[in-house]
């Protein structure tokens, strides 16, 4: 679709929804030009609730974008009409897919098929994937949902029953639609269709409270009077249901096929991902489709649906026979007739029948329109490319050129406030307006003589009418910001690695007093007349203690990972005192050693550089997207250490893709217009060049002059000369730039990229080469050193917690080597026209591996690249694999950093226990950085699979594959590479032996004891504060029965967090309790 026919497309349906007043149908003419089809005036109530319109789009994206589209053009209307504009969810998985829809997608799926049976909609819109998709029958979701009401007389016991035969999975904790969870008298559930989970309190057999919560803090948000519970999955999963499926599979099945995962989880109750494509034996009768469901009963006004239109842009046909025809393809692929599968024709509309549907009567479409804003504005111009002058220059010509109205519709806050000032520069007078309506009405108007209008709205590519033309971002400034304010807000305070809040049986654990112990259970014991909860700690010998749970401050996890292997200590030995003396001395030391090197960087006066002026504001908007939170939280933090005499060391932390190297680039540009020097010292060649040419890019409205120095730049010697006499303002390199030959004529600022790929001699190296220099780190898995430095309070840091927005997870297969998978992970990427990247560390073989890989793929275009490739070959395959000229690119680990292909989306790292944990990390960034859902597969050797240290760390991987996991990662990387590099080889070795948690806050202790005598100008030798305790035998039982909260890690983390807390705390715990659990019991 082109872009303009998509803006014309949802134009074209709000002028449906708001003129159509004929109850048979509406026909155009699609010969008829652009604004015949269109109408001039919109008159708004006018289109009765019996007729329906089904938009089609011809992608996911463009759905998505036409829903925007029509929100802008309804403008104030929008939600008067929130309701009457339905977008109906593609599942997003593939035909024949091993995977299941997210969630999420599913309650949106199942919340518009239930407002399309009931007629609540007026406006549908659906992608054509999603359409030839066949669905449930509609005749599943009739009479399916419960409605619960406050007060209401419901069996609890029933209700569970119920919800469980509609697809909830229970679990501790809900998270996401179709979770559901039990304590006592309450029961949470987060429904499908809903926006939030609801929490139900029962009194006997009565629901005395009904409440929505918050996921992330689990706390109550509003009382709430009655909701709707629909079932949380698209097919049936109730006994009587799985028993049919099963019937239905050994009838069409051999019996090899009750070997199959699918079958065999089913069959153990457990619902298998990938199912979707097995949905024809749930049901008796056959599937539906989208246009099943294009009919019902108004709930509101009792009124019949009588029919509905279909709006589509020209080339959908073709479109659905690519579909088709790529699912008939992967059907084969996977064996056909011979497979465990279901035919194409039971799970999808052939073209056939779609071509039956979209040449009836009712049958609407954009025509090929010939007019479009590139037409007159005949050149697209690119902030990033041209300056205000140059634009301005250009728009004056086509205002010049254009005599009817013309709307200016923006995005981007920042790009709008900007515009209004270069129209006021050029003389150039606009009139502001709120919405569509508005400038419907200035258009229209003989009398007035305004011809320019502003207007915001989040509407991307501009149209050409009769009397109007609309500009917007792509047509003014050759891309469009995106908006992130929907992005999730973030904690803005630092993660603690104290914070990890309880423990799993099994685990190590670490008393001050007693040493290394192996976390058991939580037991209630009696004392006395009276009981309580113990946690119960094995140590050598098999003996136990018994530590009660007020005590928990004394206890800490040995290893960020359970199962680490380590001695137990014995309980009243001497080893384990001695080793804690031993190591608090040389944290003494240490600590005295940190205060000194960074109280004489406090001494120490920085460079102060310029503050931000217009020209700075300016340049900023050629970033395309809008800052996250947190990048918007850095940039002002470096800006304040900048521009002040403060001399700055801050470590942007952020995880792979969050936008730090936008950050730097802010920073870079502070210190060069302020007369400065920029160094940025990068790990790898690759990384080097990337940003040689993105700097490049993002600074050509600039007159700065950059140049690289690596073993893939030009004259070394021509450009040392050039950065001597100050004639190169950013120079980007390796750690060439650390050589004696390299002099500045005035550096005033280091960017440190991928700051845990360098030693800690390469960086104080170059702190003692360039004293008086602003530092900027920026890492995405922070070596110990760093994290445990920002951790303390002795460096600075910014963290960038928010992903952009719709970015997802990465979904991340761990797993044996396997050919069939390697196919199959390969296959997926290719038919959705996308790119792979084959991580292969073995450069001798590397090349072998592209003749198996292409043996398997024979029309793939596939190339090797390794650091062992000259200069013109390296690039020559970068830029082919950039230009998606190449589909599957066989690499070493030379891509860790810096390569971006936007358009790769599944990694496949063969051998992953060869890595490191921040490699794996870094690897597996490579994909996820748009939109798409990405994939990373680390399939082990057989060798690999008997290397425990190495299945930790790719365990670990997995464990954390959410958005931001990378800070996570670094506390991980901290146990399992014994943070050599931390403070020694010597303080590692005590790290090893106390843990991680109690080490860090042994440590923090002395420098805050240090801190405090050196501040009172205490001559003596200050020594580690020593916690007292005063425990008061009360004599009573205290303890949470387990009966109130089965949970024993949710028990752990309570009494942990009782025995840590205030009295403030303690009455916020309190009030969760009675609000997540109910009435405390009587001991608690």
């Amino acid at each position: 679709m082109e872009n303009h026919l998509s803006c014309e497309l949802a134009y074209q349906a709000l002028n449906w929804l708001e003129n159509n007043q004929q109850d048979d149908g509406l026909e155009l003419n699609p010969e008829t030009n652009l604004e015949t089809n269109l109408g001039a005036n919109l008159e708004p109530g006018l289109i009765p609730r019996q007729r329906k319109l089904l938009v089609i789009a011809d992608g996911v994206g463009r759905s998505h974008e036409l829903l925007r589209q029509m929100n802008f053009f309804l403008g104030d209307k929008s939600m008067q009409h929130k309701d009457d504009i339905l977008l109906i969810p593609d599942n997003q998985v593939l035909a024949y897919d091993s995977f299941s829809p997210d969630p999420h997608t599913t309650s949106k799926r199942i919340n518009a098929f239930y407002k399309l049976l009931n007629g609540n909609y007026k406006v549908a819109v659906v992608s054509i994937g999603s359409l030839l998709r066949l669905t449930p029958p509609p005749s599943y979701f009739i009479g399916q949902g419960l409605n619960v009401q406050r007060g209401q007389e419901i069996n609890r016991s029933e209700f569970i029953s119920n919800l469980m035969n509609s697809g909830y999975n229970q679990c501790n904790h809900v998270a996401q639609p179709g979770d559901m969870a039990v304590r006592g008298a309450i029961v949470d559930v987060f429904p499908a269709a809903a926006d939030c989970p609801y929490r139900l309190e029962w009194l006997d057999d009565n629901i005395e409270s009904l409440r929505s919560f918050n996921v992330k803090d689990q706390t109550s948000i509003e009382q709430l009077e009655h909701i709707k519970i629909l079932p949380s999955t698209e097919f049936p999963v109730h006994e009587d249901s799985v028993a049919k499926f099963i019937d239905a599979w050994q009838s069409n099945f051999s019996g090899a096929a009750r070997r199959h995962p699918v079958y065999y989880d089913l069959k153990r109750g457990i619902i298998p991902a990938g199912i979707e494509s097995f949905l024809p034996l749930f049901f008796d009768a056959s599937l539906g489709c989208v246009f099943d469901y294009l009919s019902g009963e108004d709930t509101d006004s009792g009124a019949t649906t009588k029919g509905y239109d279909i709006l589509y842009p020209p080339q959908i046909k073709t479109q659905a026979g690519i579909l088709l025809s790529e699912a008939k393809s992967r059907w084969q692929d996977l064996g056909g007739e011979e497979a465990v599968l279901m035919p194409p024709s039971s799970l999808f509309l052939d073209e056939e029948q779609l071509e039956s549907i979209l040449s009836a009567k009712n049958n609407l479409y954009v025509p090929q329109t010939e007019s479009s804003p590139a037409d007159i504005y005949d050149v697209s111009i690119d902030i990033g490319h041209s300056d205000r002058s140059e634009i301005l220059n250009k728009f004056s010509k086509f205002v010049d050129g254009y005599d009817k109205k013309i709307l200016l519709c923006l995005t981007s806050a920042k790009r709008y406030e900007l515009l209004k000032d270069w129209l006021k520069l050029a003389s150039l007078d606009y009139q502001e307006i709120n919405s569509w309506a508005e400038f419907q009405d200035a258009s229209s108007s003989t009398s007035s003589k305004q011809n320019i209008y502003m207007a915001k709205g989040n509407i991307n590519h501009g149209l050409i009418a009769k009397n109007w033309a609309m500009l917007c971002e792509t047509e003014l400034f050759g891309n469009v910001v995106i908006d992130t304010t929907i992005a999730s807000p973030e904690d803005s305070s630092i993660l603690s690695l104290a914070d990890k809040g309880t423990f799993t049986p099994g685990e190590l654990v670490v008393h001050k007093e007693f040493g290394v112990g192996r976390f058991l259970s939580l037991e209630n014991r009696s004392y006395g007349d009276y009981s309580g909860d113990f946690i119960v700690i094995e140590y050598a010998e098999s003996t136990k203690l018994y530590l009660p749970v007020h005590n928990l401050h004394f206890l800490s996890s040995y290893s960020a990972l359970p199962g680490a292997e380590h001695p137990l200590d014995k309980l009243g030995g001497k080893q384990w005192g001695n080793r804690r003396r031993k190591a608090l001395s040389k944290i003494e030391d240490t600590a005295a050693s940190l205060l000194k090197i960074y109280a004489e960087r406090e001494q120490q006066k920085g460079l102060v550089f310029s503050k931000p002026d217009k020209g700075y504001e300016e340049f900023s908007l050629g970033f395309p997207y809008e800052e996250t939170l947190g990048q918007s939280r850095a940039i002002a933090d470096i800006i304040e250490d900048m521009t002040s005499s403060k001399k700055s060391d801050r470590l942007i932390c952020g995880d792979v893709g969050f936008g730090k190297t936008e950050v730097a680039i802010r920073a870079v540009y502070l210190a060069v217009t302020s007369g400065y020097q920029v160094a940025i010292l990068t790990p790898t060649t690759v990384l080097a060049s990337q940003h040689i040419n993105s700097f490049r890019d993002r600074f050509a409205t600039t007159p700065f002059v950059i140049e690289g120095l690596s073993r893939l730049s030009g004259s070394s010697s021509d450009i040392l000369s050039k950065l001597d006499s100050g004639k190169i303002d950013i120079i980007i390199g390796t750690h060439a730039l650390l050589g004696k030959s390299v002099k500045f004529a005035k550096l005033g600022l280091v960017i440190i990229d991928e700051e845990h790929r360098f030693g800690v001699k390469q960086k104080e190296k170059l702190k003692s080469l360039h004293p008086q220099v602003d530092i900027i780190s920026l890492s995405a898995t922070p070596i110990p050193r760093t994290l445990n430095f920002a951790l303390s309070g002795l460096r600075d840091i910014s963290l960038l917690a928010n992903p952009p927005p719709g970015r997802l997870p990465i979904k991340t297969y761990t797993g044996g080597y396997d050919d069939a998978l390697v196919k199959e992970a390969i296959q997926r990427e290719l038919m959705r026209d996308g790119q792979v990247y084959y991580v292969f560390n073995h450069v001798n073989y590397a090349e072998s591996k592209r003749e198996y890989l292409q043996e398997m793929f024979p029309d793939a275009s596939i190339e090797v690249i390794h650091g062992q490739l000259d200069k013109q070959k390296l690039e020559e395959i970068l830029r082919g694999f950039y230009h998606r000229q190449i589909s599957i690119l066989v690499c070493t680990s030379i891509i860790e950093n810096g390569l971006d292909a936007p358009n790769a989306n599944t990694i496949i790292i063969d051998e992953p226990e060869l890595f490191g944990l921040s490699q794996l990390h870094q690897l597996r960034g490579r994909v996820g950085r748009r939109k798409r859902q990405a994939f990373a597969y680390l399939l082990t050797s057989y060798e690999g699979i008997s290397n425990k240290r190495a299945l930790k760390r790719i365990h670990a991987i997995k464990d954390n594959s959410d958005l931001g996991s990378g800070f996570n990662l670094a506390t991980y990387d901290l146990e399992l590479r014994g943070a050599g590099e931390m403070l020694g080889a010597e303080q590692s070795g005590f790290m090893q032996k106390l843990g991680l948690e109690l080490y860090t806050q042994m440590l923090n202790e002395a420098v805050l004891s240090l801190s405090s005598a050196s501040n009172k100008n205490d001559k003596a030798t200050p020594t580690t504060s020593t916690t007292m305790t005063c425990d008061l035998d009360l004599a009573v039982s205290a303890f949470i029965p387990d009966d109130y909260i089965e949970d024993l890690m949710e028990r752990v983390r309570i009494y942990k967090q009782l025995a840590t807390g205030n009295r403030e705390a303690v009455e916020n715990i309190k009030k969760q309790m009675l609000d997540r659990y109910g009435s405390l019991p009587l001991y608690a």
